[in-house]
Parts: structure tokens; sequence; C-alpha cells
């Protein structure tokens, strides 16, 4: 009899350690507490350790699209746009720590376009706290600084992200995004590149307006050898030096060679 008590003790609790509590779907009695305290009652109830610090989850909160997920989707989607990662110790043991590479990826981002002399904006659009949504929509249009017309298929590109997208034919785009801080670059060919700083808590639009790349000509010196073959009549030849083509009267915009040859 011992011996039967002590393997189903052993199958037990195999069976305990081999439940991940990333697994765990969310029931929606945690719909609107925060995440440390979900992650407090969780850990009571399936014996699950989480190591974090506090303060980093304060601003996180669950809600009702969260309800049926597994604990790790939900995490996942709480993180999108922080700093924050998760470890998987154990399949009941999670470690939450703050991955720097985030932020020092988009300011690596940031120094770069101030290097190369890019136009960089900053916007917010709400700020975090309790009621932040689990994902926020941007919309906007992207046009022409000077004539005020659409750029279609402008492209937006998120930097700490895989995300790129574009603009319709009107130069309309949108964005979903989970909150948090995130660097974008806007571009269309032939147009000066933009850098927005932007963080986002709540749903908004942002327009933006683009200008077109100025094209700068380097200094051209033209240098120009004259021989004179004494064997050769002068008769019937004329030379014009720069004062006097630029005294030429003009025609669309030119200098009229015609006339001035016959002036002379």
């Amino acid at each position: 009899m011992t011996k039967y008590l002590i393997v189903m003790l052993l199958l037990v609790s195999q069976s305990v350690l081999g439940q991940r509590v990333l697994e765990l779907p969310i029931d929606e009695k945690y719909v609107g507490q925060s995440l440390a305290i979900m992650l407090e009652e969780i850990s009571t109830e399936q014996g699950a350790t989480f190591f974090y610090l506090p303060e980093w989850l304060e601003d996180l909160s669950i809600n009702t699209d969260h309800t049926g997920l597994p604990l790790g989707n939900v995490l996942d989607q709480l993180f999108q746009g922080t700093d924050l990662v998760y470890l998987e110790m154990y399949p009941n043991s999670i470690v939450i720590v703050k991955d720097p590479s985030q932020a020092l990826l988009r300011r690596e981002t940031i120094e770069k376009a101030i290097a190369q002399g890019k136009i960089i904006i900053d916007y917010q659009l709400g700020a975090p706290g309790a009621n932040t949504p689990e994902t926020v929509e941007v919309t906007g249009k992207i046009s022409d600084w000077s004539s005020q017309d659409p750029l279609p298929f402008a492209s937006i590109a998120i930097n700490d992200t895989v995300f790129v997208t574009s603009t319709d034919s009107e130069g309309h785009y949108r964005l979903v995004l989970s909150p948090g801080e995130y660097v974008m670059e806007v571009g269309f060919l032939g147009y000066e590149e933009k850098i927005i700083v932007l963080a986002v808590y709540e749903n908004g639009i942002i327009d933006f307006e683009l200008e077109k790349e100025s094209t700068e000509l380097e200094e051209v010196v033209v240098e120009g050898k004259q021989s004179l073959d004494v064997s050769t009549s002068g008769i019937g030849k004329s030379i014009l030096n720069l004062k006097e083509i630029k005294r030429a009267p003009a025609f669309l915009g030119e200098a009229d060679m015609v006339k001035q040859v016959q002036i002379m």
C-alpha cells in the first residue's frame, strides 16, 4: 500500500510540474484588476511563482479582451511597446525583467537621425494609467508640405518592431499599437524623412507633412583655352565673353544668342 501511495504522489507531482502557468486561461474575474494583483492571486491559487518589481506593472491592467486567453498571450500583449519581457524558468516559475535593448534601439535611432540632420518630432497621445486600453488606434494623413496634396503609399516604419505599413491612395494611414513608446520613420520617395518619437496611450489622429528633398548642386568650374591660328582669316568670327552673354536679350528665360550676334 505504501509503494502505491509513493507512486501516486510521484505521478501527481510530475503532473503539477508539467503544467505551464503560461497556458493558464485568464478568468473573467480578473477583468479590471491590475496585472500585479492578478499575478498574486494566480500565485496563491496555482502555486506559481512570479519575480518582478511591483512598480513595473502598476500601469498594466486586465480587460475583457484578455478573458479566455492564455496568460502567456496576455503578457505578450501587455508588454508590447514596453521594455518588459518575461522568462519561463520552470513551468510554474516566471521571471519578469526589464530589457534595455528596446530603449537602446530607440535611442540609437534618434542619435543617428540627429547626426544625419533628419527632422525629429515628438508626439504624445494620452498618458499611462489604469484605464489605458489594451490597444490604441492612430490614424491620419501624410501630405506634401507645400501643395497639401496627399502622398499615396508613403511608408511608415516602427523602428523597434518589424511593423511596416503605408498610406492608401489618398494618403491616409491606420496604426493599431499596444500602448507605449515608439520611434517611427515616415518617408516618401524624393521627400525628407521624418523621425517621430511617439508616446501613445489613447486613440488619436496625427497628420504628417513632408517636404521635398533639396538638391544642392556643387560648384562647377569651366575652363576654356583659345588657340589662335595666324594662317586663318578672322573675318566673320566673333568672340563673346560672359558679360556680353548675360546682357543678351532674353527669350523664354534664356539668352538669345542669335540676337546678340546680330547686334554685333
